[in-house]
Formats: structure tokens, C-alpha cells, sequence
């Protein structure tokens, strides 16, 4: 997916207004949800597009009565976690790596055949986001 000239400019003043940045979570407002697919694959809003266009004092994109809810959405996460060791982390190298694919079905991973899983940090490998018109 390739960057118009406009979404550009706006990650470059996005990233001088960063530059200054020096809080750390605390007293901060606006933080983006960690299940952010969730809502975009139900409303095909970009709460990331919003927040950049924020941060870079434009207005957001859609008013609240254009937001619509469209269908259900869930998320699952894929850790590197041992059932045997009381789920602790396990680190090692994926020996087969195949993400599920189809409509309406997001992957946001890096991992990969081979792929070496540190035993230093967390031990997601992927989140799994599926959308459907229903939950049948």
C-alpha cells in the first residue's frame, strides 16, 4: 500500500510534533486501544489514521452520527506459551508457521517459519482478528 503525497506530509509533521514528545502515559489523553482492529474491522473506521490526524491538528476525517457498527468482531491472540510449564513463555524457533487467511480475517504478526522467539520479551506471536455479518 503506497503513501499519498498528503498521508506523507502528515507522518512527517507527525513525527516533528513526536520529537517533543516527552510524556510517559501518565496525564496523557487519547491513547489508542490495544484492540483497535476490533473497531475498524466493525465500522471501517482507522482510529491510527485519526489519532495522526490529530496530532497533526487536522480534523477528524467522519462525525460521530457517520460512525456505524457493522456486524460482530472478535480477537484472538497466538503466544509462544508452554500448557505444560503453567503457561509460561517458551521461547524457540517456529518449525511451521501458516497464518489463517479468508475474508475478513486480519493478521498482525511478524513471525514466520523459522522464526526465532526470544525468551527476553513478550511471547505474542500474532493476533488473529476475524469479522462476520453474525457471530454464527
Amino acid at each position: 500500500m503506497a503513501l499519498t503525497e498528503d498521508e506523507f506530509i502528515q507522518i512527517l509533521k507527525l513525527i516533528k510534533v513526536m520529537k517533543n514528545f516527552r510524556s510517559v502515559k501518565a496525564g496523557v489523553q487519547g491513547y489508542i486501544q490495544v484492540e483497535h482492529p476490533v473497531t475498524k474491522m466493525i465500522n471501517r473506521f482507522d482510529l491510527v489514521k485519526e489519532h495522526i490526524r490529530i496530532a497533526v491538528k487536522y480534523p477528524l476525517s467522519v462525525g460521530q452520527s457517520e460512525v456505524r457498527l457493522i456486524g460482530h468482531a472478535f480477537e484472538s491472540r497466538i503466544d509462544a506459551e508452554s500448557p505444560e510449564a503453567r503457561f509460561q513463555p517458551c521461547p524457540g524457533r517456529t518449525t511451521r508457521w501458516v497464518p489463517p487467511q479468508g475474508l475478513e480475517i486480519r493478521v498482525d504478526s511478524n513471525c514466520y517459519t523459522g522464526f526465532f522467539i526470544p525468551p527476553y520479551y513478550d511471547s505474542l506471536l500474532a493476533k488473529v482478528i476475524v469479522a462476520a455479518t453474525d457471530r454464527d
